[in-house]
């Protein structure tokens, strides 16, 4: 996926929270997250060779709403998100 759209979706989004994911590093462009979450995802975007990604974290009728953008493969979305519910308590959207 071309750099420039995803640094363009990571900057433009709506979501309240926006996270760009590199390999071993992962920096969140909107809104607040913990410090652990952004750790724990960039040891994920190591482990899995993943070179460019953005998550973008919206509010839904059940709560969380995570959307994937780039180089996450579809069989890491769920292990992102049990990250996410893991490191969540008292984030606001």
């Amino acid at each position: 996926m071309n750099r420039l759209y995803l640094w363009l979706r990571a900057r433009l989004s709506t979501a309240s929270i926006v996270i760009h994911v590199r390999p071993g590093r992962a920096h969140c462009v909107r809104g607040q997250v913990t410090a652990a979450l952004l750790g724990a995802l960039g040891e994920l975007a190591r482990e899995h060779d993943i070179t460019e990604g953005v998550i973008e974290v919206s509010r839904g009728a059940m709560g969380a709403m995570l959307n994937f953008t780039g180089d996450i493969p579809a069989h890491m979305e769920q292990r992102v998100r049990n990250l996410w519910f893991a490191h969540s308590d008292g984030l606001r959207l």
